[in-house]
């Protein structure tokens, strides 16, 4: 089945340019708060400028001006296509206290309904309007504190080895039961990846 997920958008917030300079067409509103004429779990997609403000779009296909300057009440991101399939694991992006949902965990899918709520592993539900959330086969080196698993992949780029230090490092390379493959070895990450997509099923997103 394939669904549209919100991923979040870094903004670069800077007194060298007005807020609603910051938001660009196709920016996609999640509010965590009420405001302004929206609630709690609405979704509003930017259409254009107006001035100081912005005009978005509803998810009934109503337009509304909308002051974007209090950030407190939203977040900001894209709309992507995402696969999802029965034995998905999914990282959840925000809070649903209602289905007692947390942002950084990482689920499993184990049924969907027709209606496209997801049901998970452990029989809470993530209903059809949710859209803050990903795909869980990684997580970063922050949001593993704490966690455990058997066996894993350590990957790091150029940029992230140089700034990296000794407690990022004990963190990444502490989170394994059995064993784990270092980013020093770029040849065995492919081919773990690689024997991980052919027996796992792990599936790339569609493009």
């Amino acid at each position: 089945m394939t669904m549209s997920r919100h991923g979040p958008v870094r903004s670069i917030l800077c007194e060298c340019f007005p807020c609603h300079q910051l938001f660009f067409d196709a920016h996609v509103l999640a509010f965590h708060g009420d405001t302004e004429g929206f609630r709690k779990g609405d979704y509003a997609t930017v259409e254009q400028h107006a001035g100081d403000e912005i005009i978005v779009k509803d998810e009934n296909g109503q337009n509304h001006v909308f002051n974007p300057k209090p950030r407190d009440a939203f977040d900001v991101g894209l709309s992507r296509p995402i696969g999802i399939a029965v034995g998905e694991r999914l990282l959840i992006r925000a809070n649903l206290k209602a289905e007692n949902l947390h942002n950084g965990e990482v689920v499993e899918v184990s049924a969907i309904k027709p209606d496209g709520s997801l049901v998970l592993a452990d029989k809470r539900t993530i209903p059809s309007q949710f859209r803050q959330f990903t795909y869980g086969y990684a997580t970063t080196s922050h949001a593993s504190q704490g966690k455990s698993i058997d066996r894993g992949i350590v990957l790091m780029a150029g940029d992230g080895i140089k700034a990296a230090n000794l407690k990022q490092a004990y963190v990444s390379h502490s989170r394994f039961e059995e064993s784990h493959i270092p980013p020093s070895n770029p040849f065995a990450v492919r081919l773990a990846c690689a024997l991980s997509a052919k027996f796992l099923r792990i599936r790339r997103p569609p493009r």
